[in-house]
């Protein structure tokens, strides 16, 4: 491969498969620099711009199409090239149009969806059918545009023929031959969810539909009074106290249930098919409050911070919703003290909106509560950043309201948005509202996996979630499951290979597709990993060192991924914290749940991060000047990069080069170059923390962004009439790139000359920043409240992705030109949302597939990176090597001096392992290959931690039971 071909490949790696293939070709050059690469993101925007249309298009066809058939994402084809572009259905795969018999049956569900017990009896003596399998296949497979609440109540009717609620089947023979479940059709009836949306979605330029689209309605949901004019989205979510009997299915047990909770008893983890994770603390049987206990434990829980809100156009979404739904107690409240009161404001204009920010404000005011000391409502603040504007109390735990910067038409596309199924719930101060996979999540205790929790995107209709988010709700009880047509999509291990290290299990009997193997990959690494910290059972459990989920990350390589180097960017990764997380909750040790402890944190580099706020702890030990504290040194950070910015530009002289300058005369020489070169300096602010909500408004949020001088202008010609706005930092004539080393060839330094093309800028949202305001007696009249509201204008939403891009990429200007451009179009690729569908089969494929990516740099030759770093083959026969294969292993890995008396003969293989677990503490540390030793290790590929059943008897330590037997 030449060096050109090499480097094309490094760069196409760079770039985030999410990106449409348009913006990847525009974007796959690595020579594009300066000018260029403001011409390549000029041609981007026109490319998004237009997909969005395109996919419109596609979202009106399918809302029109009454006989088309919604697929399942990830058994359609995929065009396996690299550009996951979804392929047409050909031959034996095409989709028929529904029978006279399945319209006939789709109007009969919706009676049956509608009825109530006894009328449900009624229609099943009339029409015999009901309770046939081609009925329900015909419900399942063929009707995914049916209300959820319909359908669920549709489908438990006909599984008992009118008889008592049952648990549901999980499965239905479909006419294809394949099982199609229930999950499956709330995905495909998601995409349906997804598509009406634009029936009530305006965006600055949009057409609305012809009156003769209007006019073709599907005949069925007609019944329903579901039209064209609207999404009518109520009709397809699932309301608490609308819809509980039709979607909750209560059990034979209603002893526990009482006018105030409803109680769910879920289907046993056998009747769940596919791969079940994170379920160590599911409940086989939950309670949810009804919707007047509802109304007060979110009253409780919030502290009455929202009384007398009026409740028009204001949607609480997220985890307070979830926790005031399912706490029945004051100890299940408890684990959600932390948490956000997060506000959406939806159906409202611009100028709407921004009163009813004002309105939010007073009424969190008048709820404040009274400090005892001087009988007066305690302090507040108001933290204002580019995404959300927070109103926080001065005091823990009094609940902060924040309010999210994005302007949804309805409260269904708000929860669309959201990425674990459990937390798509949301409160309109009359009802509880939740998707369908939100309720069903609270029936199985799972959030069903599809690749919008890998690749999704703030703006995006799904965003993606975060390892440390996944987690923390598997330790509330809520697991993650992989459906059977995912597991189907994906290729399988052939039986010549091992893939367990259990000697008495046969390979035959396990699963062989690569989400199972890798996962006993991983359960096995992690053991193996594990036994070298033996040690750590000599104390007792409370002492023991914690350990970190970034311990088992092997320093994942960067790459252009929208998870990156979180765990989430590959299935082999991902597993293998799964797998640690486990043996934790088993109580082999104590997991370090600090937000550092993630890789993602610890880590990442450019993070798609959209909260710009200050770092603080919300906890009992916050106070407003900590918070201050916090807002001023993340300004001051700001204000030092750009320093080193105009330093590493010749700017301003850089004292790491005029060390020997007496500080006098540097001092000078930094006042005449700013003098000379410098515009008046604009504090940088990217959070703004204020006494009031008039007063976060008093002045511009303000950030350095390095620019190509031809984007620049094309966005300020985009960008007009708004708020948002340039200004140059140094004066016409400054220097503008790096200095030319004598000893940089031709090309590198017209590289580092290309910085000429580009200009330093203030990105400027808000009043003039030069325009004293001044408060007098408390009244700002000329203050105009008016952020950044997401999702109103699409082309001022993509130009405004695009300055984010080159702000995080070019935040340290000491880096060359080269890396910081490469870093741009990276940032630009993981940031715009592909506008069309892409192949949800090649995508999971690919990340399913995907091994650990490795950091090539060094970072300590020791045995337990050697096991992180071991082929899958030295995982599964570890306990068969040769001490050749050892050695070899060693040599390729990691460089250890090998012990010749640790085996007789270097080129036999090692016996079988014979191991028999132990039955007592004292024979486990008695063990040649498992007890708790400290010193060098022998045959390290050999140990063995501890059976589970034994953890209770080590939680004193090995060393409190040896002191015992002596």
């Amino acid at each position: 491969m030449s060096d050109s071909d090499r480097n094309k490949q490094q760069d196409t790696a760079l770039l985030a498969s999410t990106a449409h293939p348009q913006v990847r070709d525009i974007l796959n050059d690595g020579g594009l620099v300066g000018t260029q690469l403001g011409e390549a993101m000029i041609r981007v925007i026109d490319v998004q711009l237009k997909l969005h249309a395109e996919q419109d298009r596609r979202y009106r066809e399918m809302v029109d199409e009454r006989d088309e058939d919604i697929a399942l994402p990830v058994t359609q084809p995929g065009s396996e090239d690299g550009q996951d572009n979804v392929l047409p259905t050909e031959g034996g795969d095409v989709q028929h149009a529904p029978t006279l018999f399945a319209h006939a049956a789709a109007r009969v569900a919706i009676e049956l969806g509608r009825a109530s017990k006894a009328e449900a009896r009624k229609i099943a003596k009339r029409v015999p059918l009901v309770d046939s399998l081609a009925f329900k296949s015909a419900i399942v497979n063929l009707f995914v545009r049916l209300p959820y609440s319909v359908f669920s109540q549709a489908l438990r009717y006909a599984s008992t023929a009118g008889a008592s609620q049952t648990k549901d089947t999980e499965g239905v023979a479909g006419s294809d031959g394949t099982a199609a479940t229930i999950d499956e059709w709330i995905i495909r009836n998601e995409k349906y969810m997804r598509a009406r949306l634009i029936l009530d979605q305006h965006f600055d330029g949009d057409s609305t539909m012809s009156q003769a689209e209007e006019a073709d309605v599907d005949p069925s949901i007609s019944q329903l009074g579901i039209d064209q004019s609207e999404s009518h989205w109520k009709q397809f979510m699932v309301g608490l106290e609308r819809d509980a009997t039709s979607v909750f299915s209560f059990g034979s047990d209603t002893k526990a249930s009482s006018n105030s909770t409803i109680r769910i008893e879920r289907p046993d983890k056998v009747e769940l098919p596919g791969l079940l994770l994170l379920d160590h603390h599911r409940k086989d049987a939950i309670e949810i409050n009804t919707l007047s206990a509802f109304h007060s434990r979110f009253e409780s829980m919030t502290f009455g911070a929202l009384k007398g809100l009026d409740w028009s156009n204001v949607l609480v979404a997220g985890g307070i919703a979830l926790a005031a739904l399912t706490s029945i107690t004051d100890e299940e409240a408890k684990t959600s003290e932390s948490s956000d009161i997060d506000l959406y404001l939806w159906g409202l204009t611009v100028d709407q909106a921004n009163d009813k920010l004002q309105e939010i404000e007073k009424v969190f005011v008048s709820n404040l509560p009274l400090d005892n000391g001087t009988g007066k409502p305690v302090k507040y603040a108001v933290l204002r950043n580019s995404q959300t504007i927070t109103f926080i109390p001065q005091r823990y735990p009094y609940r902060r309201v924040q309010v999210v910067l994005k302007l949804c038409p309805n409260p269904m596309s708000i929860l669309l948005n959201f990425d674990l199924d459990q937390v798509a719930i949301g409160y309109t101060g009359d009802e509880v509202w939740m998707l369908p996979r939100a309720s069903r999540a609270l029936v199985t205790g799972y959030t069903t996996f599809t690749m919008d929790l890998i690749h999704g995107s703030f703006l995006a209709p799904r965003k993606a979630t975060q390892d440390g988010r996944v987690f923390k709700y598997a330790q509330r009880g809520y697991g993650l499951r992989f459906l059977p047509s995912y597991i189907a999509a994906l290729p399988t291990v052939s039986l010549k290979q091992k893939t367990t290290t259990e000697a008495d299990v046969p390979e035959e009997s396990l699963p062989r597709d690569e989400l199972h193997v890798t996962l006993r990959e991983e359960r096995a690494r992690v053991a193996w990993w594990l036994a070298q910290q033996n040690a750590m059972f000599k104390l007792p459990f409370s002492e023991r060192i914690q350990i970190s989920m970034v311990s088992v990350d092997s320093r994942t390589a960067i790459s252009g991924e929208v998870a990156e180097r979180s765990s989430l960017s590959g299935w082999q990764l991902f597993v293998r914290h799964v797998a640690l997380w486990e043996y934790a909750q088993l109580g082999y040790f104590i997991l370090n749940q600090d937000r550092e402890s993630w890789v993602e944190e610890a880590y990442g580099e450019d993070p798609l991060a959209y909260q710009d706020g200050p770092e603080f702890r919300w906890d009992a030990d916050f106070s407003l000047e900590q918070l201050e504290e916090a807002v001023k040194s993340a300004s001051k950070l700001e204000e030092s990069k750009l320093d080193c910015g105009l330093n590493a530009l010749g700017v301003l002289p850089d004292r790491s080069y005029h060390y020997r300058t007496p500080k006098k005369e540097f001092d000078e020489l930094v006042r005449v170059d700013t003098e000379k070169w410098v515009n008046e300096r604009i504090p940088l602010k990217r959070s703004i923390l204020a006494s009031s909500l008039r007063e976060a408004f008093l002045e511009p949020l303000v950030t350095m962004v390095h620019l190509p001088k031809n984007l620049r202008a094309h966005l300020e010609s985009r960008m007009q009439g708004s708020p948002s706005r340039f200004a140059d930092v140094t004066k016409p004539g400054a220097p503008c790139h790096q200095n030319v080393a004598n000893w940089v060839d031709a090309e590198a330094a017209a590289v580092i000359r290309s910085d000429s093309e580009l200009v330093l800028s203030y990105w400027i949202y808000g009043p003039d920043p030069k325009r004293k305001q001044e408060v007098q007696g408390g009244e700002t009249g000329d203050t105009v409240i008016a952020p950044h509201w997401q999702l109103v204008s699409r082309e001022k939403d993509e130009v405004y992705e695009i300055v984010h891009a080159f702000r995080r990429a070019h935040r340290d200007l000491c880096i060359e030109a080269g890396l910081r451009n490469r870093s741009v179009r990276r940032q630009v690729s993981r940031r715009l949302v592909r506008p069309t569908e892409r192949s949800e089969r090649d995508a999971f494929r690919r990340w399913a597939c995907m091994r650990a990516q490795e950091y090539t740099g060094w970072y300590g030759d020791t045995e337990e990176w050697a096991m992180l770093r071991a082929p899958r083959s030295a995982v599964f026969r570890r306990f068969e090597l040769t001490n050749e294969e050892v050695m070899g292993l060693e040599d390729e890995v990691i460089q250890l001096d090998w012990d010749e008396d640790d085996e007789d003969d270097d080129s036999q293989a090692a016996q079988p392992d014979s191991y028999q677990p132990p039955q007592t503490v004292q024979e486990w540390i008695a063990g040649p290959y498992t007890g708790p030793q400290s010193d060098n290790w022998k045959l390290w590929y050999r140990q063995r931690i501890p059976p589970a059943e034994l953890l209770p008897a080590l939680v004193a330590g090995t060393s409190a039971i040896n002191r015992e037997d002596n």
